[in-house]
């Protein structure tokens, strides 16, 4: 649980380990989050951390595939909306970047139109949807 969120990542494991050298890391078959650095995130940007660190476990070592992975999860999942993506950037925008991550003022950019596709792509089919449901509680002629 995170914040009261169920999380899982398939069958893997998660181990809290306080210790551990980053916010959250992935190993062939189990992730691992430090509990002590994510502490004073605000829950998206922790849910952001697992689902990104699950990310790895199914789309391997590629950090920017990891990212929308998280994304991906976290509109399917219902817990990610705009200012959470805001939260995310705020703190992926600090990191610098090195030999794996590309710099986070990047990772946000491309994190931030993965969602706005993803948000238009959910919101056409719903509009399509109430047009055809207010036509069909309508008493009186079509017009």
């Amino acid at each position: 649980m995170i914040d009261g969120k169920r999380v899982n990542c398939g069958k893997r494991p998660t181990v809290l380990n306080p210790n551990f050298d980053s916010w959250g890391g992935a190993f062939p078959g189990f992730l691992i989050l430090n509990t002590k650095k994510i502490s004073g995130l605000s829950t998206q940007v922790k849910l952001y951390i697992y689902s990104h660190e699950c990310g790895h476990q199914f789309e391997g070592a590629d950090e920017i595939k990891a990212d929308l992975f998280a994304i991906r999860r976290g509109v399917k999942w219902d817990w990610l909306d705009a200012q959470g993506m805001e939260d995310i950037c705020a703190f992926i925008s600090q990191l610098k970047g090195d030999s794996v991550h590309p710099p986070g003022p990047k990772r946000c950019d491309i994190m931030r139109k993965h969602y706005q596709a993803l948000i238009e792509k959910e919101s056409r089919p719903a509009t399509a949807r109430s047009s055809t449901t207010t036509r069909a509680q309508t008493l009186g002629p079509a017009r």
